[in-house]
């Protein structure tokens, strides 16, 4: 099992889906050095950059709305229009 998860992340598969099973054994395979951390590094930057360009996308759109039902001069008080972190 593994051995399928490394040469799965190897490979650029970034997630595991529907539930990960050979992701979750990826630490040891570094802790061997079967995979290198670099490796590991880059796919979760690629997840966290595709979840916040997500979030961006989504609380724009939600900010546009509020901005037109309470003033057109209405401007997002942080930068790009991001809200992350915010429900």
């Amino acid at each position: 099992m593994q051995e399928a998860g490394i040469q799965a992340i190897r490979a650029g598969m970034d997630v595991e889906l529907p539930a990960p099973t050979t992701y979750g054994l990826l630490a040891d395979a570094v802790q061997k050095g079967l995979v290198d951390r670099a490796t590991i590094d880059t796919s979760v930057r690629r997840v966290l950059e595709a979840k916040f360009k997500l979030a961006c996308s989504r609380d724009h759109t939600l900010m546009q709305k509020e901005s037109l039902r309470s003033s057109p001069s209405l401007k997002p008080k942080r930068p790009h229009g991001c809200w992350l972190w915010s429900q």
